[in-house]
């Protein structure tokens, strides 16, 4: 007898221990959920209330909404409790792709917490268990199969109000991420509440919960290592890469512009010298978010990963204007293989830690719209605007605006000198992404798409530039003498050019004077030289150049050791000829 009473009362003492180890994890739980609740919602508060646009705070709100239902889960020592806690734990520790440490961080001490509550919950079910009564229990369950259909009835409305404030609130994809999330967690409630055939499905579930976790650390820990390999690879962030080389502009005599040259012919403006309605086409057309998101859009990313899953050729890459502004300058353009998944997570990294926290965002348009390559050597707004319309960035109109934009994704394809149809084709494409993200109205987006291409062209587009002969003349002299090359290196070069006398032997050599030349092999050298002063005031360096840094009649060539010609021939023997024998 007094072996069944200590029997009796050392079963008690283990239940009562089972009990406190579980009221102890339950508050552990509990405490974890609440505090990163409300850590999550100040997070929300302060990024509406600063307009903060470098934090995606949607994250934060799928977070807070599942933390609130583990915590009253929790309450109720229900089992489903452990079960959220360690989806919310994987899904904030899956933050780090998106380099979120801090919930990470959270999420991996809250996975503690919630493996341990959920491994001390397997009692609750137990035979004689202090935590459930069985007549409650069977009556709990009959009450839920009576009023089955009233409750799914109101489990689908719920889901429906949910998913129409989240469309609003979060966007499309957010919305729908929240809601697969949610799903997953009504499903493992309803398998831990069906009735259990002497623990054969507990141990099933026990068993996919385990495999789950096990897959969860492994993908963590292969994360974690190759994002470790994507910073240790990463090219050194240098800021003078990001400021785009200038062209080297020459003057003639009177200070007045004539040419540009380099190997990308660009000029660098801020963004105020930006049309605003350009700003507005390239955001709408390239990166939405721009000015929502700290330099990765994951939900664009995980589309477009979908996408081109799917074997759409036109889902794109899912990168961001500032992901694009990285591989101009820093990576490159691999995109296939292990080599462009490299390529797109070091864009990644440098997008968020680098350029993003380093410049604010009206800087890296600047940076984007400078550095950009419009086609045949044209590079940045200001130099496509002049080149093609012939005015300054900042007075682009919204057509002209949307040409240059569309223009981002393929400069040669949607050349509007070259193929014109292409173009106004590209350009209605981005009126009509101005008009669905709110920059525009329709009438506007109307307007606009009924003006024809041609009319918005400049006329003067030739690339062959009438004082090539000069340019030529003293780039080779900055060369000789400064040892360094205009081409490459941006310089404002005043020359002792006049442009009257330049044009007026580039008339001669044209043959669009009283002189006719006999043919287009006759060549000729001329230079116009002032005797008080030794200046170089015009060059006619030959006929028929195929231009820059073409052979010159009117210098010297030390490689080619040519003669250059004499001044008494041109002034007895040619002059005469020309004047009285039409030569």
């Amino acid at each position: 007898m007094k072996k069944k009473e200590e029997k009796k009362e050392k079963k008690i003492s283990t239940k009562e221990n089972i009990l406190n180890k579980t009221q102890k994890s339950q508050k552990n739980l509990k405490n974890d959920m609440i505090f990163l609740a409300v850590l999550e919602l100040i997070i929300i508060v302060l990024s509406i209330v600063t307009n903060y646009k470098g934090f995606d705070y949607r994250f934060s709100i799928c977070f807070f909404v599942f933390l609130v239902i583990g915590y009253f889960l929790a309450r109720k020592n229900h089992k489903l409790a452990g079960i959220v806690g360690i989806v919310v734990s994987i899904l904030m520790i899956l933050t780090i792709i998106i380099m979120d440490i801090i919930d990470s961080l959270l999420g991996l001490f809250m996975l503690i917490h919630s493996i341990k509550y959920l491994k001390m919950s397997k009692y609750r079910n137990e035979e004689n268990s202090i935590y459930y009564n069985t007549n409650k229990e069977e009556k709990r369950k009959l009450k839920l199969k009576k009023n089955s259909i009233i409750t799914l009835l109101i489990l689908i409305a719920v889901l429906a109000i949910l998913f129409v404030l989240g469309k609003k609130f979060l966007g499309t994809a957010m919305t729908i991420v929240f809601m697969v999330g949610l799903m997953i967690i009504l499903f493992l409630g309803y398998l831990l509440d069906k009735p259990k055939s002497k623990g054969k499905r507990k141990k099933t579930l026990k068993i996919i919960l385990m495999i789950i976790l096990s897959l969860t650390i492994i993908g963590l820990v292969g994360v974690s290592a190759f994002l470790i390999y994507v910073v240790k690879q990463a090219p050194d962030f240098k800021e003078e890469m990001l400021k785009s080389k200038e062209a080297t502009i020459f003057y003639d005599s009177e200070g007045k512009e004539y040419a540009k040259v380099g190997l990308e012919l660009r000029e660098n403006i801020e963004y105020d010298q930006i049309s605003e309605v350009f700003i507005d086409a390239l955001v709408a057309t390239e990166d939405s978010r721009f000015f929502q998101h700290n330099g990765f859009d994951l939900m664009r990313f995980v589309k477009a990963a979908i996408g081109q899953a799917a074997g759409q050729g036109d889902a794109g890459g899912g990168s961001t204007l500032t992901m694009q502004l990285s591989k101009n300058v820093f990576t490159t353009k691999e995109a296939k293989g292990f080599a462009g998944i490299v390529r797109k997570f070091t864009d990644i990294y440098i997008s968020i830690f680098q350029i993003e926290r380093n410049y604010t965002k009206q800087q890296i348009i600047e940076f984007y719209t400078n550095i950009h390559s419009f086609g045949k050597n044209i590079f940045g707004v200001q130099e496509a605007a002049e080149y093609f319309f012939g005015k300054d960035a900042k007075d682009l109109n919204l057509s002209e605006a949307a040409v240059l934009a569309g223009m981002y994704q393929a400069p040669s394809t949607y050349n509007p000198f070259d193929h014109p149809q292409a173009a106004e084709k590209r350009r209605n494409t981005v009126l009509y992404l101005m008009e669905r993200h709110g920059y525009i109205t329709k009438e506007e987006r109307d307007i606009a798409s009924k003006i024809p291409i041609q009319s918005l062209l400049t006329t003067t587009t030739s690339s062959k530039n009438p004082y090539q002969g000069y340019i030529d003349l003293v780039c080779q002299e900055v060369k000789d003498k400064y040892g360094v090359d205009p081409y490459s290196t941006p310089m404002l070069i005043y020359t002792n050019m006049i442009r009257a006398n330049q044009d007026g032997i580039n008339k001669i050599m044209d043959g669009k004077t009283a002189f006719k030349w006999k043919d287009d092999d006759m060549q000729a050298g001329i230079a116009v030289i002032d005797s008080t002063s030794g200046k170089i005031n015009a060059i006619g360096a030959g006929r028929n150049r195929n231009g820059a840094k073409s052979f010159s009649f009117a210098t010297f060539d030390a490689k080619s050791q040519r003669q250059i010609g004499s001044t008494a021939k041109p002034l007895f023997d040619y002059g005469p000829g020309m004047e009285y024998n039409n030569w």
